[in-house]
Formats: structure tokens, C-alpha cells, sequence
């Protein structure tokens, strides 16, 4: 739907609660297998709603700081959230 924006794309993925989920759509915009993803989970306890949402932020960080004014309330939402859940 988005074509190869994948800053929309992310936004698109965001949960109301401010949390991503880790599934093949994040994956795909992280430009890594899903299988990779959950192997590389640094706490092996930790939730797969944790550790995508730490991935969706470092990438908004490494991928799209230019156009951190469209992103920046979902990531405080995101950040709000992470404290809350990790």
C-alpha cells in the first residue's frame, strides 16, 4: 500500500499502545528475516512487543532523523511504553 516508504510503512505498523509487533512487516522495513530478528534477542525472557519496539525506534534514529517532526510523538509514545513494559 505504501510502496517503498518505509518510514509510512513503520508508522502504518505502530499498535495504539505505542508498541510494534514483531512479525514479517517489520522484518521486511528492517531489512532482516523474521528469523533473525527473534534470535538476536539480547534477554531470552523478553517480549517479542519489547524487542520490536526497541528496533522500530533505533531505526526511526538510524533511517529517518530527517524527518524526525513526523515521527517524534509516536516515538515518545513508543518510549512511554517501553518503560512501562520492559
Amino acid at each position: 500500500v505504501f510502496g517503498e516508504n518505509h518510514l509510512v510503512q513503520l508508522i502504518s505498523l505502530q499498535n495504539a499502545d505505542g508498541s510494534w509487533c514483531l512479525d514479517e512487516n517489520l522484518a521486511g522495513i528492517l531489512g532482516k528475516s523474521l528469523e533473525d530478528l527473534q534470535a538476536a534477542v539480547p534477554v531470552k525472557d523478553a517480549s517479542s512487543l519489547s524487542w520490536a519496539t526497541v528496533l522500530a525506534v533505533v531505526w526511526l534514529h538510524s533511517n529517518a532523523m530527517q524527518m524526525k517532526g513526523e515521527w517524534e510523538l509516536l516515538e515518545k509514545k513508543a518510549r512511554d511504553w517501553i518503560h512501562i513494559h520492559a
